[in-house]
């Protein structure tokens, strides 16, 4: 008899601890490309660490290819890119990967800074080297921005467009005041 109560009052107890692991859980993301989980509370907007993490993956996506790896770096950033904002995000890949695979040129990006604002925008400044065949063709400032979205534990990528520093610095300005 009392083998019976014992297990009840510990089956009492597991079921009290699955419910207050499952009502208070939160979503740890761990993408294959982060070196550590990176803890994400819906409520509280997103983890700046995580953002910045996110986004410094997506323009290594746009921005660090050759002409063999240019696709699939594309595809890949596709699949972050909600639908309704699919047709946009295609047409700008596509004008790149036209341009890529026509000239044989490669690219790295070298992330310098990256900056979390306020409502989803993520600012990034890097160097861009570009090479051929083997040659350095020259390097340049790469201004960036990436407005996402957190929904549900996702990342999206709602829109992304390369700044000249007015607008760069612009934006920056906007924050500071």
């Amino acid at each position: 008899m009392g083998h019976v109560v014992a297990l009840a009052v510990s089956n009492i107890f597991f079921g009290m601890m699955f419910w207050l692991a499952v009502t208070s859980a939160r979503t740890i993301i761990v993408p294959t490309h982060l070196k550590a989980a990176v803890e994400y509370d819906p409520g509280s907007g997103g983890n700046p660490g995580y953002v910045r993490a996110m986004c410094g993956y997506m323009a290594t996506r746009l921005y660090a290819f050759t002409p063999a790896t240019i696709a699939n770096n594309f595809a890949e950033f596709q699949h972050y890119v909600p639908s309704d904002r699919f047709d946009a995000a295609k047409s700008k890949l596509n004008a790149r990967l036209d341009e890529v695979q026509r000239l044989r040129i490669s690219e790295d990006l070298q992330i310098e800074e990256t900056h979390v604002l306020p409502g989803g925008v993520c600012l990034l400044k890097g160097m861009l080297m570009r090479s051929a065949g083997g040659r350095i063709l020259g390097s340049e400032d790469l201004l960036l921005r990436i407005n996402y979205r957190l929904d549900n534990g996702g990342f999206w990528i709602e829109d992304f467009d390369s700044l000249d520093n007015g607008a760069f610095a612009q934006l920056m300005q906007s924050v500071s005041r």
